[in-house]
Parts: C-alpha cells; sequence; structure tokens
C-alpha cells in the first residue's frame, strides 16, 4: 500500500514538473536577461487557480522566498470564457514598481502570459529615516499653513475614514 502511495505520488509530481516546464517554440519574447515576457501555453497546461499562478511565477522567474505576487482583484475579469487576472510583484512586503504579470486563462488554464519581472533581490529595503525624521522633513518643505490633523472637524473624518476602510477589509478577509 505504501509503495503504491509513493509511486503514484512520483508519478504525479513528474506530470506536474513536465507540465509546468514552458516549451521554448511558446515563449513570444524574453528581456535582456533572458527571462520571457510573453509566452503563449499551447503544450503547457498549467492551472490558473492563485496557487498555481503562483508558483508557476515564482519557478519561471526564479525568484527568492523575498517575492511574492499578489493578485489584485480590481483587474479581475470575466469575458467570452476567458478570464483577465492581473498579479503585482512585492518585494519584502514592497510593492515593486512596474512589475506586473498580465494573465488570460480559458477553461480553467493558463492561455497567455505578459509582464514584467523586476529582479530586486540585491536591494537594501532597510529605512534610513525614521518615521518622526520623515514627516519633520516633510513638515519643513511642504509649508502649509494648517494641517488636517490639526483640525478637529477634519481629525474626525480621518479617524471615520480608517475606521470604515478597516471594516471593509477585514469583511473582505472575512469572505
Amino acid at each position: 500500500m505504501k509503495k503504491n502511495k509513493l509511486l503514484l505520488t512520483l508519478i504525479f509530481m513528474v506530470t506536474c514538473s513536465a507540465y509546468s516546464q514552458v516549451k521554448e517554440s511558446e515563449v513570444f519574447s524574453k528581456n535582456l536577461r533572458g527571462k520571457a515576457e510573453h509566452i503563449n501555453f499551447n503544450q503547457t497546461k498549467i492551472n490558473s487557480d492563485d496557487k498555481s499562478v503562483k508558483d508557476f511565477l515564482r519557478k519561471q522567474f526564479d525568484s527568492r522566498n523575498d517575492d511574492d505576487f499578489r493578485l489584485d482583484a480590481r483587474n479581475t475579469q470575466i469575458e467570452n470564457n476567458l478570464e483577465s487576472k492581473k498579479y503585482q510583484q512585492f518585494y519584502k512586503g514592497l510593492k515593486v514598481e512596474y512589475a506586473v504579470q498580465s494573465i488570460v486563462s480559458e477553461k480553467g488554464n493558463l492561455k497567455t502570459l505578459v509582464g514584467k519581472y523586476v529582479d530586486v533581490s540585491n536591494i537594501n529595503t532597510t529605512t534610513k529615516l525614521s518615521e518622526s525624521q520623515a514627516l519633520t522633513f516633510a513638515l519643513a518643505n511642504i509649508g502649509a499653513k494648517s494641517y488636517m490633523w490639526e483640525d478637529k472637524k477634519m481629525k474626525t473624518l480621518l479617524k471615520k475614514k480608517r475606521t470604515m476602510k478597516k471594516r471593509l477589509i477585514t469583511q473582505k478577509q472575512s469572505l
């Protein structure tokens, strides 16, 4: 029984590995470092669920554990049996600007991937200024006559907006 489970697991892993390898003929264009920026999936079968897509992106771009690809739910569309999604790259929790992967899938499998991956693995993300230093610098350079947090009505409005935003986030997470 254990041998059968082991054999099935091995066959499954080999099959998944074989199907997740992109064929060279499916790569439409590459960046200067030789990484694919446009892939048309003809033979390769990759599920369009969130976990499969993230695993594929990590493997495709040899990304580190500090890299993450987050689904931008605002840019998900379904039309004519095609589903379009966008994944934003993050590094150590920070958004990597312009690093977006656009994915089109059909019948649960990826059909096209177009986007840009930015290798930021050697970038130091440690802050140079403390929060109070940054605020002092900003206040010195903005030169406003008054600020929202100084006005009681505006301060109350800001608190209400933050509370509403937290509730919305909590509601979305519970769905």
